[in-house]
């Protein structure tokens, strides 16, 4: 995904987390945003997810940079 395009709104399934951010990555694990997770994308600016346990979390464009998806 190109930085700066919003995804597309529906599900997704995270395949990798490439960060090294130790705030970023506490983050995501209280969301449970890991390798495995599925997660609904609700609003596409700013980028919103509906998570697996019903949370809704804002995710900015260099999270979402940090994530691949499974095809």
């Amino acid at each position: 995904m190109t930085h700066g395009t919003p995804p597309a709104e529906g599900p997704y399934t995270v395949a990798t987390v490439d960060t090294d951010d130790p705030n970023r990555l506490q983050m995501f694990e209280t969301y449970g945003i890991r390798a495995g997770a599925e997660f609904q994308v609700i609003r596409a600016m700013p980028i919103t997810i509906l998570t697996a346990t019903h949370l809704q979390v804002m995710l900015t464009h260099d999270d979402w940079d940090t994530l691949t998806f499974e095809s």
